[in-house]
């Protein structure tokens, strides 16, 4: 599957975005295909995050994750086995020069097995919109 790329700008600053995309254990408060998160901080802007979440099907798989502080958030699969070959992805935080934040998303999701790729990319492309929604949502609310 090709990487799906958005982005949406939200009425708060940079800091305050990096500091609720990186609150991995209320994705679920949030997120409704996001079942469970088990987060893990190993210092320095770095975490090990296990996720169920159910899209199509019920899929939980462990993720390393990388920040800059207030610029960017990556992430990259580590479990082996599952239904899931790779998940990699970011997010991105551009400051604008009026105090809100435009926060590019991009994943990178590819499935064990034959699904066909039009399907692939419609549960991916699909579902963007409305979960940058609802982080947008949680950043200028709290």
């Amino acid at each position: 599957m090709t990487a799906v790329k958005e982005s949406i700008v939200i009425d708060a600053s940079p800091e305050r975005v990096y500091e609720v995309i990186t609150l991995f254990d209320e994705y679920p408060d949030f997120l409704p295909e996001v079942e469970a998160v088990e987060s893990q901080s190993l210092g320095d802007d770095n975490w090990q995050v296990k996720q169920t979440i159910r899209v199509v099907k019920k899929l939980t798989y462990e993720l390393a994750l990388t920040g800059v502080p207030h610029k960017e958030l990556r992430w990259h699969l580590t479990s082996k086995g599952g239904m899931l070959k790779t998940n990699t992805g970011s997010w991105e935080l551009e400051e604008l020069s009026d105090g809100r934040t435009r926060a590019e998303y991009t994943l990178d999701i590819v499935v064990r097995g034959f699904v066909p790729a039009s399907l692939q990319s419609s549960l991916t492309a699909a579902s963007l919109p409305a979960m940058l929604k609802r982080f947008k949502q949680r950043v200028e609310e709290h």
